[in-house]
């Protein structure tokens, strides 16, 4: 897990089937845990975090009371 600036944390976790490795930025003031998705639009995902491809997940459901996109 990586210290932000003391601004937030960002770790690593894998996602889906079969498993999509992935940086995480954790929100200290939540149980949230923020992931970029390939729906992302440009401009609203930081070019360094790779996206979670949904479509290539064979587990991945949409949660419609969870998250929030970009």
């Amino acid at each position: 897990m990586d210290n932000l600036k003391n601004l937030g944390y960002e770790g690593t976790f894998s996602f889906g089937s079969p498993a999509q490795e992935m940086k995480v930025i954790f929100d200290t003031g939540s149980a949230w845990a923020w992931l970029f998705s390939e729906k992302c639009k440009p401009g609203n995902c930081p070019l360094k975090n790779k996206k979670f491809a949904e479509t290539k997940s064979s587990t991945f459901s949409t949660n419609e009371k969870g998250g929030q996109f970009l």
